[in-house]
């Protein structure tokens, strides 16, 4: 994979658990590149 932090974060996930814990918990859930690392994902967000 490229060390391009753009393609990383494909587009954020919006479910009912995504919306729940956004609203309760401050977190929000991002569907990423399978070849990504946790390094690649926290830097890209």
């Amino acid at each position: 994979m490229k060390n391009d932090i753009t393609t990383v974060v494909i587009r954020p996930l919006v479910t009912e658990k995504g919306t729940h814990q956004s609203q309760t918990r401050n977190a929000y859930a991002f569907e990423v590149a399978a070849e990504a690392n946790k390094a690649q994902i926290k830097q890209a967000v």
